[in-house]
């Protein structure tokens, strides 16, 4: 009896520590090699994480690197541009911006294969690339282009705006903004067809998320900045009803509208979803909130701590906030998210930048450093073991 007791306690104890490790918020580990150069850009999908780094194999200029399932880094840009920036990837086809010693275009690689040119036939300069499924899209002389399925570049934005930029895809939509000379607007084209305006209330409109049929964006009331949607081409729909102002940073994913606000001077993180109205995620650091994202269940974003470090935080089923980059000790910068894996930039002087994931292993039930109710159930666990045993040892003569 007593060896059951304690392997029972032995068991429990076992138990709750694996808890604390395996089911925690995240395991934080390096990316990128130790050595000290420039690396900022991150972006995650899958298993593969892409970024920018400066190294002696281009000069100063740059190149595109990449770490599958967090083997060692590898070379993408292995062709002869140069400055190559802006890496950008969906499934197994990473997008980038370089240059062929003339003028910076788009280049890909599919499945780890060489680079080859996408921006067939455009003479401009190009940036801001962007990627889903099998369309890219990018930003020359200031309209939007896209090529699709690796065919020649296309002009999408063939209405009377100018300046046009900020383009999201989501499957076979694109949107962006736009100025008519008057204001900046929200449009889109679907399927390649004519560009049709979808801000047509508001003005100073900004960077459009697009999720199915559903397009959200920041506009100006006449009052103040807040967040809109238009579905299936409908009119605009206010979204922030609350008394929330400064309204920007949106982002959608299915149903799910997120983005960052100010009541009273603090600065808080907001959701709607399927249509309802605005609640707050909860977070205790509001100090320069940036982003933020969502991916699933997890909400993301970066905001200064106590020690005005800026740190990433997240929300999982919007529960209280959790902190991802524990043990850094630097600013931390750009993170993206995918599915459960969080990448972002760390950055703690000189030339020392170095990046950085994190990986929720399981739906957090217990934080990686264990709480007080934590400590409260271990310590338990071990004074019910003792019991159990002092227990038995007493009666055991009359057994």
């Amino acid at each position: 009896m007593k060896t059951t007791l304690k392997k029972a306690g032995f068991f429990l104890i076992t138990w709750l520590l694996i808890s604390i490790n395996v089911y925690g918020q995240c395991i934080v580990s390096l990316v990128s090699d130790s050595t000290d150069t420039y690396r900022v850009s991150p972006q995650v999908s899958g298993n593969t994480i892409v970024w920018y780094q400066r190294d002696g194999t281009n000069g100063s200029a740059g190149n595109i690197y990449k770490s599958i399932n967090d083997g060692p880094p590898i070379l993408v840009s292995t062709g002869s541009t140069t400055y190559n920036n802006n890496p950008q990837i969906f499934g197994n086809t990473i997008v980038w911006l370089g240059s062929d010693g003339t003028i910076q275009r788009v280049y890909k690689s599919v499945d780890g294969g060489s680079p080859t040119l996408v921006s067939i036939g455009s003479t401009a300069y190009a940036y801001s690339p962007k990627i889903s499924g099998n369309t890219i899209a990018w930003v020359a002389n200031h309209n939007i282009y896209k090529s699709v399925d690796g065919g020649p570049s296309i002009l999408v934005s063939r209405g009377n705006s100018t300046d046009d930029r900020d383009h999201q895809i989501s499957g076979n939509t694109i949107v962006w903004t736009g100025f008519d000379g008057r204001n900046r607007n929200i449009y889109k084209s679907v399927n390649g067809g004519p560009q049709i305006q979808v801000s047509t209330t508001t003005r100073r409109n900004h960077i459009p998320q697009i999720s199915g049929n559903t397009i959200v964006w920041s506009g100006h009331d006449g009052v103040d900045f807040n967040i809109y949607k238009s579905v299936d081409g409908r009119a605009p729909i206010l979204v922030s009803t609350n008394n929330s102002t400064l309204d920007g940073g949106v982002q959608i994913l299915d149903n799910t509208i997120i983005w960052a606000g100010s009541e009273e001077g603090t600065a808080h993180i907001y959701k709607s979803e399927n249509g309802g109205s605005p609640t707050k995620i909860p977070t205790s650091t509001t100090s320069g909130i940036s982003g933020p994202y969502i991916s699933g269940n997890i909400i993301m974003w970066s905001a200064f701590d106590d020690a005005m470090i800026r740190q990433i935080y997240k929300s999982v089923d919007g529960g209280p906030q959790i902190l991802v980059s524990a043990g850094t000790s630097v600013e931390n910068y750009a993170a993206q998210i995918a599915d459960n894996t969080i990448v972002w930039y760390a950055f703690n002087g000189g030339l020392d930048f170095k990046i950085y994931k994190s990986t929720l292993v399981h739906p957090a039930v217990f934080d990686p450093i264990p709480t007080m109710s934590q400590w409260g159930l271990l310590i338990f666990g071990l004074l019910l073991m003792n019991l159990g045993i002092l227990f038995i040892q007493k009666i055991q003569p009359y057994i």
